[in-house]
């Protein structure tokens, strides 16, 4: 009986609690990507104070292509957002990602690739790309997109923060 009780309380101080649960979906995942610099980039690393938009994305997929086409040209109301993409993709792929839609022209995208770690992925459960993930100034998640967000609909949100 002492045996099963023990045991019982080491699981019980173990499991976690559904605030953590809450807490691990909602915060900023702990990545560390390789940028199409060459540097690293990490969690770490983020502007605090500054809103984050972070896209989890396949260079070559059709549906991304088209929403980086459409937040490009709408970059006038991102300027005071953080915009991290995130890919598993070659480095090469992602440089030339880069090149295509002359996103180096804009200082608050940085785009890299976490390599065969899938820890974003597996992080949220991505199953479809592109993933999009809105955070707030202080790092808390605003909302999820597991479909392609309508413009009017991601400027809702970023209007709100």
């Amino acid at each position: 009986m002492k045996k099963l009780f023990f045991l019982l309380l080491c699981l019980a101080t173990h499991m976690p609690t559904q605030a953590q649960l809450a807490n691990r979906v909602t915060s900023i995942p702990p990545f560390r990507i390789l940028l199409t610099s060459g540097s690293y980039f990490g969690y770490k690393d983020l502007q605090i104070n500054k809103p984050l938009l972070l896209i989890y994305f396949s260079p070559d997929c059709d549906h991304c292509k088209d929403f980086i086409q459409t937040l490009r040209g709408k970059m006038g109301n991102l300027t005071g957002m953080q915009i991290i993409m995130v890919s598993y993709f070659p480095l090469k792929s992602l440089q030339q990602f880069n090149k295509d839609f002359k996103l180096g022209e804009f200082s608050n995208i940085k785009i890299g690739t976490e390599g065969n770690s899938f820890l974003i992925p597996g992080y949220f459960k991505i199953g479809k790309f592109p993933f999009t993930v809105l955070y707030n100034k202080v790092g808390k998640r605003v909302v999820t997109f597991r479909e392609i967000p309508s413009w009017e609909v991601l400027s809702d949100f970023i209007r709100k923060l």
